[in-house]
């Protein structure tokens, strides 16, 4: 449980390291004092972020004048941010986005892979990134009350634009009628969810060029999503078959901004991922 009386810092700082909860604190924080960092630019994925923590050199001396780290830790223990925060400074306190410590608050939806392991993509469904954004507020509120008023408008602000983009995919979608596609990757679980998309889910490594037309035609399904692109001469063979195909951006890979981690991505990358899976359905 996080206990905190109403402290004063020299310098209000947290620490984030993956692309959707840099950006998720980035909104919490915008018109604060607190200043959000992650080691990491534009070009580290998030699978690679472990990897690079534990290289020799890494330097996160940052940790000593922050206050706060957030992570996804309980559900996806690759983010291992916190842990070399907190050799830097021992009372570090640890925000787990995917966690609420409080029994009040609304857990996450969590989806299992096939092989039962948790999926850890839980931003990329707009039921979660609610609850996370919420998550996160609160832990924020209690370290700075201070910014309290900023932060809870904040969080109203988020949940609203978010819901805006949601009711608006969805009143397209009633347009479209059978919505479904093929998924070649079980990550984009939570976003099709709640999307209310029926979804088949077929091996990516299944696919090819040879044999994408009679999947489609099999399936009865003429829509291909994947987090991943499919070689160029699978593509056109889908499309020359009638069919389409959308890349989900998960934000694995971090959006570019000038070299860094771009702090309005989730939000980005949530209506880009709408609009082009209308667009694809609507053909």
């Amino acid at each position: 449980m996080l206990v905190l009386g109403s402290f004063s810092f020299a310098e209000n700082v947290v620490i984030t390291s993956i692309q959707p909860l840099y950006s998720l604190t980035s909104y919490l924080t915008k018109g604060t004092d607190i200043k959000v960092y992650t080691p990491f630019g534009s070009d580290i994925s998030m699978t690679m972020s472990k990897e690079s923590i534990r290289e020799e050199g890494f330097n996160l001396a940052v940790a000593k004048k922050a206050q706060a780290v957030v992570d996804i830790a309980k559900i996806w223990p690759e983010d291992v941010i916190y842990g070399k925060a907190r050799m830097n400074k021992i009372n570090i306190v640890e925000i787990d986005a995917s966690h609420p410590y409080d029994e009040k608050m609304t857990t996450l939806f969590f989806s299992d892979y096939s092989n039962g392991k948790v999926n850890p993509y839980i931003w990329t469904g707009s039921k979660n990134l609610v609850r996370m954004v919420n998550i996160i507020g609160r832990d924020l509120i209690r370290l700075y009350p201070q910014n309290k008023a900023k932060i809870e408008k904040n969080i109203t602000k988020f949940t609203a634009d978010l819901l805006k983009i949601e009711n608006e995919a969805n009143e397209k979608l009633l347009a479209v009628g059978d919505a479904e596609v093929i998924s070649l990757s079980e990550n984009l679980q939570y976003f099709l969810n709640d999307m209310n998309i029926y979804t088949e889910y077929v091996d990516y490594d299944s696919v090819n060029a040879q044999n994408i037309a009679k999947l489609i035609k099999d399936k009865g399904i003429k829509v291909i999503v994947s987090d991943r692109w499919l070689k160029k001469d699978a593509i056109k063979a889908l499309k020359e078959a009638g069919g389409e195909f959308v890349v989900i951006n998960t934000l694995d890979i971090p959006m570019d901004k000038d070299g860094k981690m771009d702090p309005e991505a989730i939000l980005k990358a949530f209506k880009e991922n709408t609009d082009n899976l209308i667009e694809a359905l609507s053909k």
